[in-house]
């Protein structure tokens, strides 16, 4: 059996945690708290270190999901999140003015 590992990351309210609720098997860990910054604008939490989910495939393997924290004042997460990813699913929030711009 191969474990895998995926990033998925992006902007504050891309929708990193939506998708790994999405597609995990198992009950997703997540790590939100109530946003007290300029977060606060745009969504009630916001997710401090890390989202995790685990999606299964039919030969036994597993990709284990992982998603970054949004906000840059968490960015030493990054780092230890991506160590030994195999793969990076990159969010947007096309509801910006400039999504691009993040």
């Amino acid at each position: 059996m191969s474990d895998y590992k995926i990033i998925f990351t992006g902007p504050v309210g891309a929708g990193k945690t939506t998708a790994i609720t999405s597609i995990s098997d198992v009950p997703p860990v997540g790590t939100d708290a109530s946003a007290s910054d300029m977060t606060k604008k745009r969504k009630g939490s916001t997710t401090v270190a890390m989202d995790y989910g685990i999606l299964k495939l039919d030969g036994g393997e597993q990709i284990h999901l992982y998603g970054t924290p949004g906000q840059e004042r968490f960015d030493f997460m990054w780092e230890i999140l991506t160590t030994g990813g195999l793969g990076l699913v990159l969010l947007i929030d096309n509801t910006r003015d400039n999504p691009m711009k993040d």
